[in-house]
């Protein structure tokens, strides 16, 4: 991933370099286009922004979080013969992947300062864990206990949950550095919040493990309260992104 994010940035100058370094003069409706690559609390990403007018710009991409970077695993029991218990592991990884829509305000003609507001639309599982190896020959009502809950072992012998939270994300925030560079490059930071609800968590059902239930804090007992009131208070996700921006004409 390392190596494809040099490549992008090198492509990028390249291409850049290839023009004069002219200013723009005045920004109008779409009479530009810039490509911006970035990184921050939401992983790797891109996105090409327009101009509307010197006090507008409209930018949209997608970022991510690629998978292999956050896979924690620890220990589960599962239950299997009659009510036996046996260890295995289980890997949770970081499913983070948005789309985003974003309008930019700037309140001077030419500072690079500006709010920001618009959306992310994506994946609704952000964590998904899985035991690492299948286990086969479970009976209805046996599954992978994950604290004080049972997860249902699928047909693939596969036990699935999930934090999930919402689709659609509303983003409101300020930075500095203009989408769409008034010279060919430039740099620029974006610091906000993204609204994505209450997370949930979800599993495969131990009765009916094809089925993905919601599990309550009612379900999980009393040694896991403390940690799902906590989940229920992160409602918004902060983000702090830097991004490299080129402008194409």
């Amino acid at each position: 991933m390392k190596k494809l994010l040099v490549t992008i940035l090198g492509a990028l100058f390249s291409v850049l370099g290839a023009w004069a370094d002219e200013p723009v003069e005045k920004f109008g409706v779409f009479n530009h286009m810039s490509v911006g690559v970035g990184v921050g609390t939401t992983g790797l990403g891109f996105q090409i922004a327009f101009p509307i007018t010197d006090y507008l710009a409209l930018r949209g991409g997608y970022s991510f979080f690629p998978g292999n970077m956050v896979k924690p695993k620890f220990n589960a029991q599962y239950e299997h013969n009659g009510g036996i218990k046996d260890k295995t592991k289980v890997e949770a990884k970081l499913n983070m992947g948005d789309a985003d829509l974003l309008i930019d305000v700037y309140p001077g003609k030419k500072t690079g300062f500006h709010f920001t507001a618009g959306f992310f639309l994506g994946r609704e599982k952000l964590v998904k864990a899985q035991n690492v190896s299948p286990i086969y020959g479970a009976k209805p009502g046996e599954g992978l206990i994950i604290g004080d809950y049972t997860v249902g072992i699928c047909d693939d012998g596969v036990a699935r949950a999930a934090i999930q939270v919402k689709k659609f994300k509303p983003y409101v925030g300020l930075g500095y550095g203009r989408a769409v560079p008034n010279k060919r490059v430039n740099f620029s930071f974006d610091l906000g919040v993204m609204f994505w609800g209450s997370p949930e968590v979800w599993g495969s059902n131990v009765e009916d493990p094809n089925e993905f239930i919601k599990v309550t804090k009612k379900d999980t007992g009393e040694e896991a309260a403390k940690y799902w009131d906590i989940l229920s208070k992160v409602k918004v996700y902060p983000m702090l992104t830097f991004r490299l921006n080129g402008r194409i004409f």
